[in-house]
C-alpha cells in the first residue's frame, strides 16, 4: 500500500512542482517585465517539462526504474506495428464516442498553445507518455499485480486514476478507455514500451491534427457530419481495431506477464 501511495504522491508532487515553476515565471514577469518577458505558453511548456523530468529523476534515484522495464529489446518490432495499427482506429472510435457526450473542455486553449510550441510538443508527445506510463503502468499497476490483485481490476484501477488526474471532463472518458488499452498492453506483453509507444501515438496524432486543421477545436463529428458517414467510419474503425487486436492477442500469447 505504501508503494502504491508513493507513486500517486510522486505524480502529485510533480504537478505541484510544475505549478511552482509556473508561479515563479509569473512573479519574474511582473517584477522584471523589461528583462524577463516570457509568453504564457512558454511558461506552461517549461513548467510541465520540468515536472516530467523531475518524476523520471526521482524514480531513478529511488531505484523505481527497473531494468526489466527500461530494456528496449524484449519485444520484436512487429509488435509495435500491431500497436500502431490498433491505436489509429481506437483513436477515431474513442473520440467519436467522447464527442457525443458534449463535455466541457477547460484546457482547450492551453493545450492548443502547447501543441504549437516546440517544448510543448516534446512534453506532450514524448515526456508525458514516459512519465505517465512509468507511474501508472510500471508503477501503480505493477505494484497491484505483485500484491496478487486480478489483472482486470488492476487495469481498471490504474485507468481510473489515470483518467482522474487529467481533471478535465472532455479528456477523462478517452483517458479512461486509453488507460485500459495501455494497461492491457503492459499486462499482455510484460514490457512497458508497447504502452509507452501507444501513448506516444495517441498524443502524436493529437498534435498532428492540431497542425493540419486551421481550427484547433474541430471534431470528427464536425468534419464528417453527424450522420451516415460518421457512423460508417465509426463501425469500420471498430472492425479494424477488433481484427488487429485479435491478431496481436494471438501472437502475444506466449509473452510473460510482469
Amino acid at each position: 500500500m505504501w508503494a502504491l501511495l508513493g507513486y500517486i504522491t510522486l505524480f502529485l508532487v510533480s504537478q505541484a512542482l510544475s505549478a511552482l515553476v509556473l508561479c515563479l515565471f509569473q512573479v519574474l514577469n511582473s517584477v522584471f517585465p523589461l528583462f524577463f518577458s516570457v509568453s504564457q505558453t512558454t511558461q506552461l511548456a517549461f513548467s510541465l517539462f520540468m515536472g516530467g523530468i523531475s518524476v523520471l529523476f526521482v524514480m531513478f534515484l529511488m531505484h523505481r526504474l527497473r531494468v526489466e522495464d527500461i530494456r528496449l529489446y524484449r519485444l520484436p518490432i512487429p509488435y509495435y506495428i500491431y500497436v500502431l495499427l490498433m491505436m489509429l482506429p481506437a483513436i477515431i472510435v474513442l473520440n467519436i464516442l467522447s464527442e457525443q457526450l458534449h463535455l466541457t473542455d477547460y484546457v482547450a486553449e492551453e493545450v492548443c498553445g502547447l501543441m504549437h510550441h516546440p517544448l510543448g510538443i516534446v512534453t506532450i508527445v514524448l515526456l508525458a507518455p514516459l512519465t505517465e506510463e512509468f507511474i501508472f503502468r510500471a508503477g501503480i499497476q505493477r505494484v497491484l499485480l505483485q500484491r496478487g490483485v486480478r489483472s482486470c481490476w488492476v487495469i481498471l484501477c490504474s485507468s481510473f486514476l489515470f483518467a482522474l488526474v487529467h481533471a478535465n471532463p472532455a479528456q477523462m472518458p478517452v483517458a479512461m478507455m486509453m488507460g485500459v488499452l495501455f494497461g492491457w498492453l503492459y499486462v499482455r506483453t510484460g514490457s512497458i514500451w508497447p504502452s509507452v509507444f501507444a501513448h506516444v501515438v495517441n498524443n502524436g496524432v493529437g498534435v498532428l491534427t492540431a497542425h493540419i486543421f486551421t481550427n484547433p477545436n474541430v471534431t470528427i463529428s464536425q468534419l464528417l457530419g453527424d450522420g451516415v458517414c460518421l457512423w460508417t467510419i465509426f463501425f469500420v474503425s471498430m472492425c479494424l481495431f477488433g481484427c488487429v487486436f485479435y491478431v496481436f492477442y494471438s501472437r502475444s500469447a506466449s509473452v510473460q506477464n510482469p
